[in-house]
């Protein structure tokens, strides 16, 4: 309690390293992760984590020396700071980066033929799908990496803009209740200004699936009218948006629709007047190397 208390003054104060060792060293990883992730710059999260003391892994409990430098090497990843990144990756991941960065490298090399481009660019986009957690996820909102995504985190950086946080209660007929009250100590201008300047792009729930839907559309571009490749492709990427953007999903569906009505996918797309769960050449392709992949890395885990 002390510790959160005096890293909120601090906070408030606008000495944002001083406010996150305190929360950092009272193990308040929550309300830590959000200052590394939202508040300070890369170079400052950066120097506090390299002049983190080499210590072994305590016997119980959290490592959270090894938490903090994962965490930085996703916040470098979403930067697109890749060659800085992957020393900071927790294993496998490190590895992963190395074969994300390679397809996105070979996607954007123009000596290569549009094939080769285009499958290159859905690599990229497959791995930042079925790995994005794990390679750019944020530890707290929006992706909520701290708790494996599974449930949705308090937008820390909305209340601390607003000046308000959401109370719930339920009534004794169980209804639920909200009220909006005001936050005890308010963020001074420059928090505000390193929100807005460390703000998650895209701000959704799940932000690395509209990432590789992004990608995927750079493969898509590369392709001819009508092929199943591109059929393919883009039905995986809104398969990817639909539940996440669905502007971005109908902006998808509508390429179906232009480009491929006469494929097995677009028919089926058709159809259902929406994107249709079929896999492809190149998506069954991609699950098998995938597949393939995390079986080389995660012998260990191979028979899950």
């Amino acid at each position: 309690s002390a510790h959160g208390d005096l890293g909120g003054l601090r906070l408030a104060r606008g000495d944002f390293v001083q406010a996150f060792d305190i929360l950092f060293k009272g193990h308040l990883w929550n309300d830590a992760a959000f200052v590394a992730e939202r508040i300070l710059t890369p170079k400052e999260l950066k120097q506090y984590v390299d002049d983190l003391p080499a210590t072994p892994p305590p016997k119980e409990g959290e490592d959270y020396n090894a938490k903090l430098r994962y965490l930085l090497g996703r916040r470098l990843v979403r930067e697109d700071r890749y060659a800085e990144a992957g020393q900071y990756m927790s294993p496998p991941y490190d590895k992963v980066l190395e074969k994300y960065v390679k397809a996105l490298k070979d996607g954007a090399n123009e000596k290569l033929s549009k094939t080769e481009r285009a499958r290159a660019w859905f690599t990229a986009a497959w791995l930042a799908r079925y790995d994005g957690m794990d390679l750019m996820g944020t530890e707290v909102a929006p992706d909520a990496f701290a708790d494996s995504g599974a449930f949705e985190f308090p937008d820390l950086a909305k209340q601390r803009r607003s000046g308000f946080y959401q109370k719930v209660s339920y009534d004794k007929d169980g209804n639920e209740k909200k009220k909006n009250l005001p936050i005890a100590l308010k963020a001074s201008q420059k928090e505000i200004q390193r929100l807005t300047a460390n703000k998650i792009e895209p701000d959704t729930r799940f932000h690395y699936r509209l990432i590789a839907g992004a990608l995927a559309m750079k493969a898509a571009a590369l392709l001819p009218d009508n092929s199943e490749e591109l059929a393919d492709v883009v039905n995986q990427a809104g398969l990817w948006v639909k539940d996440r953007d669905e502007k971005t999903g109908n902006r998808y569906y509508q390429i179906i629709d232009r480009r491929c009505a006469k494929t097995k996918i677009g028919q089926a797309d058709a159809a259902k007047h929406w994107f249709a769960d079929q896999p492809g050449p190149w998506s069954t392709a991609e699950e098998e190397a995938y597949r393939a992949m995390h079986k080389e890395l995660e012998p260990e885990h191979s028979s899950e």
